[in-house]
């Protein structure tokens, strides 16, 4: 990855010399061919670890984030789930990283 980096910084230091167009044209290419690149990238396994180095989260701490007993069924689960959802979500002012807490802990409970 750092031997990427410094040969991409090798090439736009080149285009820099030839004109700012020539810039414009390598940044262009560059974001072509990482997104190229990116979508050849094999999805990870189904169970595995989630990404970030982040510990999955546990049965115990779905129920807490979600706020259901440990005996809930599904149709509790998912009402739950929708409840605070449409209360935290980013395009209704809330948190990001709530809602991935709360997918994450519909994910651990209903699998």
């Amino acid at each position: 990855m750092l031997l990427g980096a410094a040969a991409v910084g090798a090439i736009l230091l080149v285009l820099a010399r030839a004109g700012p167009a020539w810039v414009a044209v390598g940044l262009v290419l560059l974001w072509f061919v990482t997104k190229r690149f990116a979508r050849d990238r094999p999805a990870p396994p189904p169970g595995s670890a989630p990404p970030r180095g982040r510990a999955r989260m546990s049965a115990e701490e779905a129920r807490e984030v979600l706020g259901v007993a440990p005996e809930a069924s599904r149709d509790e689960i998912q009402s739950a789930f929708r409840r605070l959802v449409k209360k935290y979500h980013p395009d209704q002012g809330g948190s990001a990283y709530l809602t991935r807490r709360i997918n994450e802990a519909r994910d651990v409970l209903l699998g």
